[in-house]
């Protein structure tokens, strides 16, 4: 998915209103942004802790595998029927496999 800058920032804008609270500067529209380059000002963009915040979240939700929903709503529909058995002791040894501990062997075996 590619979102565009321009884009983002006029959703910043109507999600922040037109004053922007923090101190936070958007870079200029078009018309803005030309009568701003005959004045000689560069673009910024300085980002309010709240806006940091957004950003630093959506970094991390990105770096988040792709859920796949076929499966979610095939388990889904096992439990509902009752059909969905778990078998404790796997759970149990991929859990400690996660830790990184070997699972111990099985009574009765």
């Amino acid at each position: 998915m590619r979102i565009d800058p321009q884009d983002l920032f006029q959703a910043l804008r109507a999600y922040l209103g037109k004053s922007s609270p923090a101190g936070a500067v958007f870079p200029a529209s078009g018309r803005e942004r030309s009568a701003a380059a005959g004045a000689g000002e560069a673009d910024r963009l300085v980002l309010s802790p709240r806006a940091r915040e957004i950003q630093r979240l959506r970094s991390e939700l990105l770096r988040w595998p792709e859920v796949r929903k076929d499966k979610v709503y095939s388990l889904r529909a096992k439990i509902a029927a009752g059909s969905y058995q778990v078998k404790a002791e796997e759970v149990a040894e991929k859990m400690l496999a996660e830790l990184g501990r070997p699972p111990e062997g099985r009574k009765g075996m």
